[in-house]
C-alpha cells in the first residue's frame, strides 16, 4: 500500500459505519512519503478489528524532523473502535488521535517497533478515549497525550502493558482532565502536565530503567488521587514527586514503594 508524498495516507475511510476486519497484514510500500499515514480514519463509526497494519519502517526514507508516518490516524469523528489490531515498524506512532474526536475506543491493541510513541492524544478537543488491555511497546512513550492546543478529557487507561525501551514515561497527560489510569502494569514513569482529576489506581510502576527517574511526575494540575500502587523508582529517586508542590485536593497512598537495590519496602 502506497501514496506519493503528497498525499497524507494509503488508506482512507471516508465513509460513516465502515468495518476493516479480518487476520492478514497490510504492509506499507517501499520509499513511502513522509506525511504517508497508513490508516486514516476520516468518518464516525468506523470500526478496524484484528489486522495488522505494518509500516515497513526499515525500508522507508529517514524523515527525522518529521515523525508523522503513523499506523492509524483518526481525526475529528466520533465512535472509532480499535480492536485486537497490531501496529508495527511505523515511522510515527502505532496510533495517533488529533482534532475533535469522540468516544475512541483501543480494546485489545498491540505496538512494536514504531519510531515514536504507541498511541499520541494530540491536538484538538479530544473527549472520552478508552484504552483497555493493550501492550504497547514504544521507542518514546506508549502513551503520550501531548496537545499544542485544547485538551483531552475522559480518558480511561486500563489493564494494559506498557512498555519505554528507551527510559521514557510510560504515560503523560497533558491539559486535560478526568484521567483514570488503573490496573496497568508499566515499564516508565507516570508524567501529570497541567491535567485535573487524575486517578492512579492499582499499578504496577517500574521506573528504574527510567531516564524519568521517579514513578510518578506531577507537575501542575489539580484534583489528584495515587493509592494501591507498587512503585519502584529509580535508584535514589522518588516514588512520588511534586513539582510545582502538591494540589489542594489530593488523596495520596496507601502505596507500597520499594527503593530499588536496597531490599526493603516502605509503605506511603
Amino acid at each position: 500500500m502506497s501514496r506519493d508524498g503528497a498525499s497524507t495516507w494509503a488508506l482512507h475511510v471516508s465513509v460513516p459505519r465502515t468495518r476493516i476486519y479480518g487476520s492478514g497484514t497490510l504492509r506499507l510500500a517501499d520509499g513511502s512519503g513522509q506525511t504517508v499515514r497508513m490508516l486514516s480514519i476520516g468518518a464516525s463509526g468506523v470500526t478496524v478489528d484484528g489486522i495488522t497494519l505494518d509500516g515497513n519502517r526499515q525500508n522507508q526514507p529517514p524523515f527525522p524532523d518529521n515523525p508523522q508516518r503513523h499506523g492509524v490516524l483518526i481525526g475529528s469523528v466520533a465512535d472509532t473502535t480499535i480492536r485486537n489490531v497490531t501496529s508495527t515498524g511505523h515511522a510515527g506512532d502505532g496510533y495517533c488521535i488529533t482534532g475533535d474526536a469522540t468516544g475512541t475506543k483501543f480494546l485489545g491493541c498491540r505496538s512494536a517497533d514504531c519510531e515514536r510513541n504507541g498511541l499520541t492524544i494530540g491536538t484538538g478537543t479530544i473527549v472520552s478515549v478508552l484504552v483497555d488491555g493493550c501492550d504497547l511497546e514504544a521507542t518514546v512513550q506508549p502513551v503520550d497525550s501531548e496537545p499544542t492546543s485544547g485538551s483531552s478529557t475522559g480518558v480511561r487507561v486500563t489493564g494494559c502493558q506498557l512498555r519505554s525501551t528507551t527510559g521514557d514515561y510510560a504515560i503523560t497527560a497533558t491539559s486535560g482532565r478526568d484521567w483514570i489510569i488503573s490496573g496497568n502494569t508499566l515499564i516508565g514513569s507516570i508524567h501529570i502536565y497541567e491535567a485535573d482529576g487524575v486517578v492512579i489506581v492499582g499499578n504496577t510502576i517500574d521506573a528504574r530503567a527510567s531516564t524519568q527517574l521517579h514513578a510518578v511526575r506531577h507537575r501542575a494540575g489539580g484534583d489528584l488521587i495515587v493509592a494501591h500502587n507498587h512503585m519502584r523508582p529509580a535508584v535514589d529517586m522518588y516514588g512520588l514527586s511534586f513539582f510545582d508542590g502538591l494540589p489542594e485536593r489530593h488523596i495520596l497512598g496507601p502505596n507500597i514503594i520499594v527503593l530499588s537495590g536496597s531490599g526493603w519496602e516502605i509503605v506511603a
